[in-house]
């Protein structure tokens, strides 16, 4: 498939194709509207991401999913409810020939958070499209030693107050308006 093509394919099916953006073997494809870029230039150098077993919650098209295999992470897997998401990020992912997996998941599902662990959990703008995402939080630290999160600033304050034996190792604001990119880890 071509980079051409790729854009085409995205804007016939994507229910929001221009919300992140995207990228094939490092070449610019598609600009987003969230600028997907500026939140990967503050968070790469938060974490050394190599060797890391990286879990993405809701990863959409996928862009931070190729960022953290290519920044050597030594696993890397997005869960996303979204099947039209799905399916671009799987053409994204292969396009990119890099070694990431992609799941279709409801976050919420409680025997979910029991299966595995991961070295770092991600949950970038993407809270508020799960039911009850302040009752899962206590669920997905649970599973993680680092957390990283991107959002509204009153979520960060509910996050913060949830996260039990985990500390708060950074915070910064987001380049979006009132929102805040934190980093929470456990000792």
């Amino acid at each position: 498939m071509l980079s051409s093509d790729l854009q085409e394919f995205i804007e016939k099916n994507s229910d929001d194709a221009h919300y992140q953006t995207v990228e094939v073997k490092g070449e610019r494809i598609m600009n987003g509207y969230s600028q997907s870029y500026k939140t990967w230039a503050t968070i790469q150098s938060m974490i050394d991401w190599k060797g890391k077993n990286v879990l993405e919650v809701g990863p959409f098209h996928a862009y931070f999913l190729v960022k953290l295999k290519l920044s050597g992470a030594s696993s890397v897997i997005g869960y996303e409810r979204c099947p039209l998401a799905l399916s671009i990020a799987k053409k994204i992912i292969e396009m990119n020939e890099v070694d990431a997996k992609i799941k279709k998941v409801e976050v919420e599902s409680t025997g979910l958070w029991l299966a595995q662990k991961f070295d770092v959990i991600l949950a970038l703008n993407m809270l508020h499209h799960v039911d009850n995402w302040q009752d899962t939080i206590p669920k997905i630290l649970s599973s993680c030693s680092l957390f990283l999160f991107e959002g509204p600033k009153e979520d960060w304050k509910i996050i913060k107050s949830k996260r039990g034996d985990h500390l708060i190792l950074n915070i910064q604001n987001s380049h979006r308006d009132n929102r805040v990119i934190g980093l929470l880890g456990k000792e």
